[in-house]
């Protein structure tokens, strides 16, 4: 019986990694698998973008930036890479997306319940003040001030009802000061200049 759950199973893996799996993500980000262990990632109107392929604890194994009005268009061959989750990210001035893929023996599986595409927080630099502007669909951010020495000034958790937040910085000192925010376990980091 168990022989004959697992053969199933197996069975099943390779045809859903044979016959592929298309993922339009969102507009911009469209991800499927077209044999076993290829995908194909094609990103449509983003005239520039970074591209990277990551384990699941965050080591690149592939990175390229493009800059072009068509967009990008490429095939990857995972066959080399050994069983696991890894991830296929997109990411520009504004927007990061991510999906997860499922790497085993047989295929690749792409795991669209993983995906998420979040939009950057925007932190704009006025008469020493900084104000955060987050999208409407994060609900939570966690938030770190510190200067290049590492010194924390400001570690906080942000609800999405207190999102209007705004720092003076008018009276620190001159120097070079860090704005971090994690938004849904993604790290965007902003550099503030105090002459």
């Amino acid at each position: 019986m168990k022989t004959l759950r697992r053969t199933i199973v197996a069975a099943m893996m390779v045809m859903v990694a044979t016959f592929g799996f298309a993922g339009q993500f969102d507009p911009v980000m469209n991800v499927e698998t077209v044999s076993a262990k290829q995908i194909q990632l094609k990103v449509n109107g983003l005239a520039s973008a970074s591209v990277r392929l990551t384990t699941q604890r965050g080591a690149v194994l592939h990175s390229e930036t493009y800059s072009n009005e068509t967009g990008f268009h490429k095939q990857f061959d995972l066959s080399q890479l050994k069983a696991g989750i890894y991830f296929v990210e997109v990411e520009d001035s504004s927007r990061y997306s991510v999906v997860g893929l499922q790497v085993s023996k047989v295929g690749v599986i792409l795991q669209p319940e993983s995906y998420i595409s979040i939009q950057k927080p925007i932190v704009k630099l006025e008469e020493g003040i900084a104000r955060i502007f987050f999208n409407e669909e994060v609900e939570s951010a966690h938030l770190s001030i510190f200067d290049n020495k590492s010194y924390v000034f400001i570690d906080e958790s942000i609800a999405s009802n207190d999102f209007n937040r705004s720092y003076d910085f008018s009276k620190v000192g001159k120097g070079n000061y860090f704005i971090k925010l994690e938004v849904l376990g993604k790290e965007f980091l902003h550099k503030v200049e105090i002459r």
